[in-house]
């Protein structure tokens, strides 16, 4: 399935890909944010401590954004030496983010395309322990990536 959706994916994108690089070209807010998107600028996180676990929540949007609000809040409370990495897909949605949760997680990042590459780069970047998505998009080949991560500290899967 994964084979399938990827191929369909790629010549979607090469029968396209002329108006897509005009899109990118001409608005601003997809080219400032397209090489996060493809996974290629994720900041370092080599200097954080690994002895709490990472949990990576991703938010589509505001409306998610605003809605996960509490859920950070009490993670944060309740597990203060945890590494929290945040993402959004949308421009608004990491602007009501940085406002909002700037000082409770420790990393806001782009959420990937969901392109096999970019994905594999940003799951082996971060290597979250737990991933929390807050809306009802599925993303396969993120949620394929993110399955097949050996899992560093299985007891995390058990907290909540």
């Amino acid at each position: 399935m994964f084979t399938l959706y990827n191929v369909l994916q790629l010549t979607f994108i090469f029968i396209f890909l002329p108006f897509i690089l005009l899109k990118i070209a001409f608005t601003p807010k997809y080219r400032q944010r397209i090489l996060n998107r493809l996974g290629l600028h994720l900041p370092s996180m080599d200097a954080v401590d690994d002895s709490g676990p990472r949990i990576w929540i991703h938010a589509l949007s505001v409306g998610e954004v605003m809605s996960s609000i509490a859920l950070v809040r009490e993670i944060r409370r309740r597990f203060p030496d945890w590494v929290i990495i945040y993402s959004t897909s949308t421009a608004t949605g990491a602007g009501i983010a940085r406002q909002k949760l700037g000082d409770m997680v420790d990393y806001l990042i782009t959420y990937p395309l969901d392109l096999f590459w970019s994905v594999r780069q940003v799951v082996k970047g971060i290597r979250p322990d737990l991933f929390v998505l807050i809306e009802t998009d599925l993303w396969p080949n993120m949620l394929g990536a993110l399955s097949r991560r050996p899992a560093e500290r299985p007891y995390i899967r058990h907290l909540f």
